[in-house]
C-alpha cells in the first residue's frame, strides 16, 4: 500500500501532510531496491548486512530505506492499542505489563537526542524483548537483534502535524497507528530463530 493510500484511508488518525516531508513516500523515485532485492542483499552476507544496517545500506538515496520499509509496515489505519497472544505474553513477562511497556517505549522516544528510531527488539542471547534507541540511520541488526517494530523519531516524521510535541506524535502512534498484526508476524518468526520456552497452551 503507498503511503498516500494508507493515509487517505486513515481518515483523520493519520496526518494528511507528512506525505510532503517524507521523500521516501516515493517508490518509483526513490526506492531503487524492491523487497525482494533488499532481502537477497541482505541475506547474502550476515557480515555485510550489518555493516550495511549499520550506515544505513550505501549512501542516499539508499540510505534509510530499511529503516523506513520497517516502520511502514509497522503500522495500519485504525490500529488496534495493545497485541494479544503470544507477544502480549512475552510484553508482560519482559516488562511487567504492556501499560509498563507503553510508557518506556514512549519515554525513549522523547529521550532520544536528535535524528533517529526507537524499536521494539528481540534480543538473541538474552532471549528477552527490549526497547533501544538508535541514532541517524543505525539499525539494531548490528547488534544481531531481531527488530519487531519501530517509531521513525526524524524530525520531518512528526514536525509538520505536531511541531515539537514529540508526545502527541508518539502517543498517536501507540494509541491509533501500529499495527500489532504484524508485530506478532514478526515475533512468531524471531521466534524460529530465538528459543523462548514452551509456549502457553490455552485450555478449553
Amino acid at each position: 500500500m503507498s503511503w498516500s493510500a494508507f493515509c487517505s484511508s486513515g481518515s483523520n488518525l493519520v496526518p494528511k501532510t507528512t506525505e510532503a516531508l517524507n521523500p521516501l513516500n516515493r517508490p518509483n523515485k526513490h526506492h531503487y531496491l524492491n523487497g525482494r532485492q533488499r532481502t537477497n542483499l541482505y541475506q547474502k552476507n550476515h557480515r555485510a548486512s550489518k555493516v550495511l544496517a549499520y550506515y544505513g545500506l550505501r549512501s542516499p538515496p539508499y540510505k534509510l530505506v530499511w529503516n523506513h520499509d520497517f516502520f511502514w509496515e509497522s503500522m495500519q489505519p485504525g490500529g488496534v492499542s495493545s497485541p494479544i497472544l503470544g507477544l502480549l505474553q512475552q510484553i508482560e513477562k519482559d516488562f511487567g505489563s504492556f501499560t509498563n511497556f507503553r510508557e518506556k517505549f514512549i519515554d525513549a522516544a522523547l529521550k532520544l537526542f536528535g535524528s533517529g528510531w526507537v524499536w521494539l527488539v528481540l534480543k538473541r542471547e538474552e532471549k528477552r524483548l527490549a526497547i533501544v534507541k538508535t541514532s541517524n540511520a543505525v539499525n539494531p541488526l548490528v547488534w544481531n537483534d531481531i527488530p519487531i517494530l519501530n517509531l521513525d523519531m526524524w524530525e520531518h516524521a512528526y514536525y509538520l502535524d505536531y511541531k515539537y510535541d514529540k508526545a502527541k506524535y508518539a502517543n498517536v502512534f501507540m494509541n491509533h497507528l501500529v499495527s500489532w498484526n504484524a508485530a506478532m508476524a514478526r515475533m512468531a518468526r524471531a521466534q524460529a530463530f530465538v528459543n523462548l520456552g514452551e509456549p502457553k497452551i490455552p485450555v478449553a
